[in-house]
């Protein structure tokens, strides 16, 4: 859809780190400020990959689903969907996000043939009477933008822990220097009180708090790192929501989107949990447990919104699977991810750091959190490009050198 918008910069969203106007220069009609579509920002990543091959012939792509890493000596062989076998010396796995996690459901809800587990295939054609997201972030209010499009009669219903949607974007706020905030990253806590008081000297001259959000985003993984892994729990189960809501936040043409369907009475956002389902006719009726007590809501659809599923003990992916059976990769402590080094080596079921299998964005997100996003993507991806080509040259020569040394000994 045109109206899903990226909720970053085309000046932050460039596919290079050291050339921020790439994707300003592509687009041409558009200024850095400026909050593109999703469907456009693939097409600029799709023609960035077409440039990538023509200017390396010896790059090549198929399209098929892996289901299985083999080790094979000091290589790998990939098993497709097919059966069919590839050999690979290096394998790095950008797996994106998974569907959401629905393990905490009640049963008779996602066993239900109108719930909706992938919210991100869900285009509401033809849909019609009330829905249900679980959830209110930044996926159920493109639920919300997806229903618009479709001139939805109905009312749309969205329950979260904390019932309230993200903070809307300011595309002109840049990120202030953390090392002017007198920020006390060493607990959850401290950092949340330091970044309050930052941002309140910054509204007492006149200025906006959105610059102090962005100003830890280059040094959230060393501030996750200094965290014990009790820290780290007392942030996601008390903080992160919250960190969420102004972290992560909503273009505000999908925010008056959301805001105009409320006036009209078209929205109802509420907080609550789902504590049990039951079918009503071709629906549901679903029960919430709200600080009033218990309500129960009659729709013709729900949709789970609650955010990808990141326990990858309870992935159901065929690839996952057999990577978890081999020993290859194992769940990070937190279950965010999995366990990785800082250079995106994958660590085993033994323990090791694997010299030939790596990972980059959101499989690392237990061991440096912030690492769904194109920025620090982008990062990852060219450190590791740069030093898998680096160890490629360094195999080649060894090659070249071995064999002038064989002909002499010849």
């Amino acid at each position: 859809s045109q109206n899903h918008l990226m909720n970053g910069t085309a000046r932050s969203m460039s596919a290079f780190e050291h050339d921020e106007q790439h994707l300003v220069r592509w687009l041409g009609d558009e200024p850095g400020h400026a909050l593109i579509s999703r469907a456009r920002f693939g097409r600029y990543i799709s023609d960035t990959l077409d440039d990538a091959m023509r200017r390396c012939p010896t790059l090549s792509r198929e399209r098929a689903q892996i289901v299985d890493i083999v080790p094979a000596g000091s290589d790998f062989d990939l098993v497709d969907s097919n059966g069919r076998t590839r050999r690979a010396a290096t394998v790095v796995l950008a797996l994106g996000n998974f569907a959401p996690s629905d393990v905490t459901l009640p049963e008779k809800l996602h066993t239900h043939p109108r719930y909706v587990a992938n919210p991100w295939r869900f285009d509401a054609t033809g849909v019609h009477g009330d829905l249900l997201c679980i959830g209110s972030g930044l996926t159920a209010m493109d639920v919300a933008v997806t229903l618009q499009e479709r001139a939805f009669a109905g009312r749309l219903h969205v329950v979260s822990r904390r019932g309230a949607f993200p903070l809307v974007e300011d595309p002109f706020a840049k990120a202030a220097d953390p090392a002017t905030l007198a920020l006390d990253t060493t607990s959850p806590y401290r950092l949340l009180r330091s970044m309050r008081r930052a941002a309140q000297r910054a509204a007492e001259r006149g200025l906006d708090w959105r610059p102090i959000v962005e100003s830890i985003r280059a040094i959230t993984p060393a501030i996750w790192s200094a965290w014990s892994n009790r820290e780290r729990r007392r942030f996601l189960r008390h903080l992160e929501s919250y960190w969420s809501m102004h972290r992560y936040r909503v273009p505000a043409e999908t925010a008056r989107v959301c805001s105009d369907m409320e006036r009209r009475g078209q929205l109802v956002l509420q907080r609550g949990l789902v504590t049990g389902a039951a079918a009503n006719g071709d629906g549901l009726r679903v029960e919430i447990a709200t600080p009033n007590g218990r309500a129960h809501i009659d729709v013709a659809y729900v949709v789970n919104c609650t955010g990808p599923q990141s326990d990858y003990a309870r992935i159901a992916d065929p690839l996952v699977r057999n990577l978890l059976r081999r020993g290859l990769i194992q769940p990070d402590a937190l279950h965010l991810g999995i366990r990785a080094t800082a250079d995106c080596a994958a660590v085993g079921r033994d323990g090791r750091a694997s010299r030939a299998l790596f990972a980059i964005g959101p499989p690392l997100r237990g061991e440096m959190y912030e690492t769904t996003a194109i920025p620090e993507i982008r990062r990852q991806a060219a450190a590791l490009a740069e030093r898998l080509a680096a160890e490629s040259a360094l195999f080649e020569l060894r090659h070249d050198v071995l064999g002038d040394v064989m002909k002499i000994a010849g």
